[in-house]
């Protein structure tokens, strides 16, 4: 999602969006799984800034 209408908290969006992805992972290496599947989208274009990377 873009969050573009929410400018208030547009940028807090976003980072909850990486924030939530971090705690799969870590759950996910925590349990040792052999196979971590993300059924959609992580961004909302084709090019990423190089600081989302």
């Amino acid at each position: 999602m873009k969050f573009a209408g929410y400018p208030g908290v547009q940028e807090r969006l976003v980072e909850a969006r990486f924030d939530a992805l971090k705690r799969c992972v870590d759950i996910a290496n925590k349990e040792a799984c052999d196979l971590f599947v993300i059924g959609g989208d992580l961004f909302d274009r084709v090019s990423v800034a190089k600081r989302d990377i």
